[in-house]
């Protein structure tokens, strides 16, 4: 039975654990034999091997999660992470009206990191996981979402894919690494993909990782899990939201809506008032930044998701204002709080009931334009 709430609640960041059957029965038959795998490392932990890589990064500079893939992406303790009908179970249980789902092994394809240059690679595994991820949507399509995953090394095949997995798979937004292909992604380089995901009226998810063969502010410092994992996401967030306020890609982009995802919420006031000090004093060296940065952050174009139980949660309200703020449960994932993401929101003392609904659910409809 679903737990009882007052308002629709909308996770707009889950992910799936993708199985090795997916690759299997997906791929064609061109790259099956090179289809990911996983093995088990010389420390006995599994890890998915894909071209001569490992997921979650092996212990070194960028480590990824000690404990292997299952429990870091959550597919050895939720079955719901790759079965749609155990999915539904689980949203039940949290009070979850529709789930946003996106990838954990794809982060790496969509960030351009594979190390060899046969791009048809690239668009087969992007091809191939969006139709897998489509037919478990499939199974509850009212309830559950796919968000796009593309071959951004492949820019025009990325904009022939993006437009095949909304106007055929349904998906509800694209994912965009935060470091995607080495670039900024105020690069003009996506220019032509965001073009064509405003033309579609669908948001650019922008997606922080650690740990998963992704470059990441700061990989080269440490080989320490905790302190990678701890700085990636929050530091490559506040890389991406200065690019494309200060390069004027929300200028250029205006009917574009972008969210910064996975990285908490109580950076953000931090760094609106850090930006807009900057551009109080030296706005000419940003020409194409037309109004402070704080501006762009509060405006219908950017979202940015919390944590459940962030204490600096009530403080971004007041920062960005109650329509700025999705809830985002992380499930699978070996960090979220599952099965309490949402109560954790809903009895939180310090937000008002139209925060609330605002950011369990409100915001995240308007974003991806669910009724």
């Amino acid at each position: 039975m679903r737990a009882k709430k007052a308002f629709r609640v909308i996770d707009a960041d889950g992910h799936i654990a993708e199985p090795e059957s997916l690759w299997e029965k997906y791929l064609p038959k061109k790259y099956r034999e090179r289809r990911p795998r996983i093995i088990r490392d010389n420390w006995g932990k599994p890890r998915y091997l894909l071209e001569g890589r490992l997921h979650t990064t092996p212990p070194g500079r960028g480590m990824g999660n000690p404990d292997g893939w299952g429990i870091a992406a959550g597919s050895d303790t939720h079955k719901g992470s790759h079965d749609p009908a155990e999915r539904l179970k689980d949203l039940d249980l949290e009070g979850i009206d529709i789930a946003v789902i996106f990838p954990t092994l794809m982060v790496t394809v969509a960030a351009g990191t594979l190390p060899t240059r046969d791009y048809g690679l690239d668009v087969a595994l992007c091809h191939a996981y969006n139709n897998w991820l489509a037919d478990f949507c499939r199974h509850e399509p009212r309830r559950l979402k796919p968000v796009a995953v593309l071959p951004l090394r492949v820019i025009d095949e990325s904009v022939k894919e993006l437009q095949r997995c909304v106007k055929e798979l349904g998906a509800v937004a694209v994912d965009i690494p935060t470091y995607p292909c080495q670039k900024n992604p105020s690069d003009a380089y996506f220019f032509h993909l965001y073009e064509e995901a405003q033309e579609l009226g669908i948001p650019v998810m922008l997606h922080a990782s650690g740990g998963q063969q992704v470059p990441y502010a700061g990989w080269e410092r440490f080989d320490n899990y905790v302190m990678g994992h701890a700085i990636s996401h929050p530091f490559e967030q506040m890389i991406a939201v200065s690019a494309m306020i200060c390069e004027g890609v929300l200028e250029k982009f205006s009917r574009l809506k972008f969210a910064f995802l996975e990285s908490g919420i109580g950076w953000v006031p931090y760094w609106m008032e850090r930006l807009d000090e900057r551009f109080e004093r030296r706005a000419k060296e940003i020409p194409l930044c037309r109004k402070p940065p704080s501006e762009y952050m509060k405006s219908e174009q950017c979202f940015f998701s919390c944590d459940p139980d962030e204490k600096l949660l009530k403080t971004a309200v007041e920062f960005l204002g109650q329509k700025r703020i999705i809830y985002a449960s992380d499930y699978p994932h070996w960090d979220a709080r599952y099965p309490d993401t949402v109560r954790l929101i809903r009895e939180n003392p310090t937000l008002s009931d139209s925060a609330k609904a605002m950011i369990l659910g409100g915001n995240a409809g308007r974003l991806f334009g669910l009724k």
